[in-house]
């Protein structure tokens, strides 16, 4: 078993967009962007360059899912804002009404009828606020495949670090974003036991906190290991596909945290040259 690791450092141009589904149409957004936002904007490279359809894009994040072992993101220079603000929207639907016993159809927008043709909803959106003078605020990933080819729709997709490079928004269209740097790593190794680690961590009962340093947020997120299909409304809704994620807020310094992983977890330690990462099991 050959496991590859990519290791991505992401610049944001002010925030993103990825809010909670099934909520209401005044939904807020997410602290980070969830592990599937990350999976989605790899799909849309992929689907791009193997000329893949929207729906086959759908599969693609599948299909990664599948071979995923381990996502986790750590902020390098910024904290998240959440905030809510007045957009205005198109309402596109289709209606009826009756008119002397019959239903007449009638479609949105609609130039008669311009009031019900406009919504001004909350939408929720994240800032994240760069801690460092005249520095874009930056976040890093370390994504562990069981190893790098996919197969979607009869075509082998190699996972390279040229399609982490390719990558420009993380979230809505209006979430851009510049990779700065990407390296990829084989040969590592997993293991039980404690663990120091700084990133990101899907929550298992069979953990032991030992300790904790600095502030750490709690998200419940689709699960980005267990994915037969992507279906956010349903799957938020439904809750059965749902995990928890630990995610770090920089306050003063680094936050950390000791976890103690025992060897009947489905869940397992990564050691990334000096990094730390929990992710589930290959086995």
């Amino acid at each position: 078993m050959n496991l590859i690791v990519f290791k991505v450092t992401v610049e944001f141009g002010w925030g993103f967009i990825s809010r909670v589904a099934g909520l209401s149409k005044s939904s807020p957004s997410f602290f980070y962007p969830p592990p599937t936002t990350f999976l989605g904007a790899l799909a849309s490279v992929i689907a791009k360059k193997y000329d893949l359809g929207e729906d086959k894009g759908k599969d693609v994040i599948v299909e990664l899912s599948k071979n995923l072992l381990a996502i986790n993101l750590k902020p390098e220079n910024c904290i998240p804002l959440r905030y809510s603000d007045i957009s205005r929207i198109i309402t596109i639907k289709q209606t009826g009404t009756l008119i002397n016993g019959k239903r007449i159809p009638i479609q949105f927008p609609n130039v008669i009828n311009l009031v019900q043709s406009f919504d001004s909803p909350a939408r929720g959106k994240t800032i994240l606020v760069s801690l460092a003078d005249d520095e874009p605020p930056r976040i890093t990933w370390i994504v562990i495949f069981r190893d790098n080819v996919v197969k979607v729709n009869d075509k082998e997709i190699v996972i390279t670090d040229d399609l982490f490079w390719r990558i420009n928004r993380i979230g809505a269209k209006e979430s851009i974003v510049s990779v700065i740097d990407v390296k990829k790593f084989s040969g590592i190794k997993y293991s039980f036991g404690r663990t120091l680690t700084y990133y990101s961590f899907p929550y298992d009962v069979s953990f032991k906190e030992v300790d904790r340093y600095g502030e750490w947020c709690i998200e419940k997120y689709i699960n980005p290991f267990s994915m037969t299909s992507y279906n956010p409304l349903q799957q938020y809704t439904g809750g059965e596909e749902i995990i928890e994620f630990y995610s770090p807020i920089i306050v003063s310094g680094e936050s950390s945290i000791i976890i103690d992983i025992p060897e009947n977890s489905c869940f397992c330690k990564y050691k990334v040259n000096d990094i730390e990462v929990i992710g589930r099991c290959p086995i």
